[in-house]
């Protein structure tokens, strides 16, 4: 089966075209897409443009695809990493800072971070998921 070529429109094409010059700074990864939107709309395959800039064809037709959805900027940025929300609120992170401060818990040289985890969980500053006393869930013990 014969690839779709990407249409690009007579504007965009002469923006990809005046970036991939070489006047003016790209970042790698810009210019990957740059040459990825002139390869499909020359009627390149994924795989064949994949295999010229040495990329995945998934990200080819990923780079494709985002030009045809929201056009040139969209295709050449940055898809929004996602976030995780804060394990801890200001002022629960305000009352550890506060803690680990102050002396370590009695016997104990200094603050480690299973300690810290520890006493955040006994001082219930952080309620740990399953039982756990290590804020991400994860077993403070590797025995």
């Amino acid at each position: 089966m014969r690839p779709v070529p990407l249409v690009l429109t007579e504007e965009d094409r002469a923006v990809l075209k005046k970036m991939s010059g070489g006047s003016g700074t790209l970042t790698a990864r810009r210019w990957r897409r740059v040459r990825t939107l002139l390869l499909l709309a020359d009627g390149h395959s994924a795989a064949s443009v994949a295999k010229a800039l040495g990329g995945h064809s998934r990200e080819i037709r990923r780079v494709g695809h985002r030009y045809r959805k929201a056009g040139l900027e969209y295709a050449l940025g940055e898809e929004p990493k996602p976030t995780r929300p804060p394990l801890l609120d200001s002022a629960q992170e305000a009352a550890v800072v506060a803690m680990v401060c102050g002396p370590p818990p009695e016997g104990q040289a200094r603050w480690t971070v299973r300690l810290v985890a520890a006493e955040v969980v006994k001082r219930k500053l952080f309620r740990a998921p399953h039982g756990n006393s290590s804020p991400r869930g994860a077993p403070l013990d590797r025995h």
